[in-house]
């Protein structure tokens, strides 16, 4: 149910709080990562968060998507946080 509740917050809002239309694609990113992922501990599944926010920051430095970026990666982390133990 948790999982449920994320994705819609998600979904329903942009990873980051001043970010343009055109960065909303990284947002996709960050879901389809944790979708598709088969995490075996919180750890795992924060590693890969904090992997794809390293790629995601640096590929969209220069187009001004940093701030969804980590708004993603806090998306991503806070799944984590709810889904898995220690």
């Amino acid at each position: 149910m948790k999982t449920l509740l994320l994705f819609a917050l998600a979904a329903a809002l942009p990873c980051g709080s001043i970010s343009s239309p055109d960065c909303f694609n990284l947002c996709e990113t960050y879901r389809g990562a944790i979708s598709e992922a088969k995490f075996t501990s919180k750890k795992d599944c924060r590693e890969t968060c904090t992997a794809l926010h390293q790629r995601l920051a640096s590929e969209n430095a220069i187009n001004r998507c940093e701030p969804t970026a980590a708004g993603g990666m806090d998306l991503c982390n806070q799944y984590c946080n709810q889904n898995f133990g220690d």
